[in-house]
């Protein structure tokens, strides 16, 4: 019931933007995201997540997958910015407005760190609208020719030994330039 709750409310979330672009593909095993505007291809296995949603144009877009026990969450946001030009940037302008995570204003601790590419925060939610979740949550933001990609995973029902799993998660995406058309 908490998961189909949190997943519900991460689906409302992105119902803003209700134009789909196709922009996500499946080749080999992997998986790639892109918009049309950008130069390269965000990439990870394809056996690790399962799409449920996608959002967007060619400035910006939303996908929602969820792994195959349906335990963990992972929204990846691929936005168009002048606001920020590099991954730590990009970071601190989703912490002074997380309006792509209503968890962080509810967060007890925040951890920032960086892995690989990405800077990324890690923090906890033990309620949200007056639900006990006990979610933990890890943003990684990554930039690219003027694109912030934010990957997004979070645990209901949170436990330590959960951590590793989503960094796995986050270790596993990659960037590759977009091959020509």
């Amino acid at each position: 019931m908490k998961r189909q709750f949190i997943l519900g409310i991460i689906t409302l979330l992105f119902l803003g933007s209700c134009s789909t672009f196709k922009s996500i593909y499946t080749d080999k095993g992997r998986c790639y995201i892109t918009t049309e505007s950008a130069d390269w291809l965000l990439t990870f296995p394809a056996a690790m997540l399962s799409l449920g949603a996608q959002y967007g144009d060619s400035q910006s877009s939303s996908y929602i997958f969820s792994d195959a026990d349906e335990e963990f969450i992972v929204v990846i946001e691929v936005d168009k910015t002048t606001e920020c030009h590099d991954p730590n940037s990009c970071l601190d302008a989703f912490i002074k407005n997380p309006s792509g995570s209503p968890y962080l204003n509810l967060a007890t601790k925040l951890n920032k760190f960086g892995i690989g590419e990405a800077a990324c925060v890690e923090y906890f939610t033990r309620y949200f609208e007056g639900q006990e979740i006990n979610q933990n949550n890890m943003t990684a933001v990554f930039y690219r020719n003027g694109f912030s990609i934010n990957v997004h995973v979070s645990k209901p029902d949170y436990q330590e030994s959960n951590r590793q799993e989503m960094l796995r998660y986050v270790k596993a995406i990659s960037f590759i330039k977009k091959p020509l058309s």
